[in-house]
């Protein structure tokens, strides 16, 4: 009986372990950092894992070495089922047109909220009367919501999915995430508030050619790209959770960068200055209109 009660868990040790090997692997390009929809899609398999290792894994060492056995391998026929089938879930869709009105607005905020799939945020290629154009795709077990709050000269825009929970508080969209994508074209001739969120997936944000004011983006999991417009007075907040995230800065802007990098690295390229925990681009001036960068980063490299 103490031998019995002295044994501990192996499944949280082998998630840790698996975890590792994922990060490893996406560090030297073997992996993209889509492979973490698939992980999201497994957790059916964790619980599993769980009971078993509850149940038998802990009455004797070969008990413990046939629990890993089972759990390695249901692992590895998850992964298999989603390359042979693209997806462990139901993956009926449907593409959805997003086409908002500027409505007379002369400035205006959109917020934008994703939960797994790929993000692709540009400019419109030329004037036009809509705030928000392009395409969502919303999977069958999803509700798409758009809110649109007007005022006399400002629009605040919203778009945003809803899905099945699994668990109290935990929203996972059913769609192979691979196979989803949001593609929204933003009007580049008003001043604009940008709000993302980002889930698991890769996200895209051309927003070279867009009048941004304020910009925040909360990054899940994944790997997030953003390219900043050259525009006076921009405030840029990014939040890292688990992966990459790239930011492109205009050349011979005037920028100053504050960060935490939490758990992740911090990579410059090109000529800053560091002084009093601020990094100051190539010929910063503080007289100057200045794009002011906060972040905040998370597990993984910016």
């Amino acid at each position: 009986m103490s031998d019995y009660r002295r044994r501990r868990s192996l499944v949280w040790p082998l998630v840790l372990i698996g975890l590792g090997i994922v990060f490893l692997l996406n560090n030297l390009g073997i992996v993209s950092w889509n492979v973490w929809s698939v992980i999201l899609r497994m957790w059916p398999i964790l619980v599993i894992a769980i009971g078993l290792d509850m149940i038998v894994g802990r009455r004797s060492t070969i008990w413990s070495a046939i629990t890993v056995v089972i759990v390695m391998a249901m692992f590895a026929g998850g992964f298999w089922l989603v390359s042979v089938t693209g997806t462990l879930w139901n993956t009926e869709s449907e593409v959805v047109s997003v086409a908002q009105e500027m409505g007379g607005a002369e400035s205006a905020e959109v917020n934008i909220k994703m939960g797994v799939g790929a993000l692709n945020v540009d400019a419109q290629p030329e004037t036009s009367e809509l705030l928000v154009e392009g395409s969502v795709v919303v999977a069958k077990f999803e509700e798409f919501r758009e809110k649109v709050e007007p005022s006399e000269d400002r629009i605040t825009y919203s778009i945003s999915t809803t899905g099945t929970q699994f668990f109290p508080g935990v929203y996972i969209p059913q769609i192979n995430g691979e196979n989803r994508s949001w593609d929204l074209l933003l009007n580049p001739d008003v001043e604009m508030d940008l709000n993302v969120d980002t889930g698991v997936g890769k996200t895209t944000l051309d927003l070279s050619d867009l009048q941004l004011t304020d910009l925040k983006v909360d990054s899940g999991v994944g790997e997030v790209t953003i390219f900043l417009p050259d525009y006076p007075e921009l405030d840029v907040n990014v939040s890292g959770g688990v992966g990459q995230i790239k930011i492109y800065l205009p050349e011979g802007i005037s920028a100053q960068i504050r960060v935490n990098t939490g758990l992740g690295s911090l990579n410059f390229e090109g000529s800053f200055d560091y002084d009093n925990g601020i990094y100051l681009s190539e010929g910063y001036d503080e007289t100057s209109p200045t794009v002011n960068i906060f972040l905040d980063g998370g597990v993984g490299n910016i």
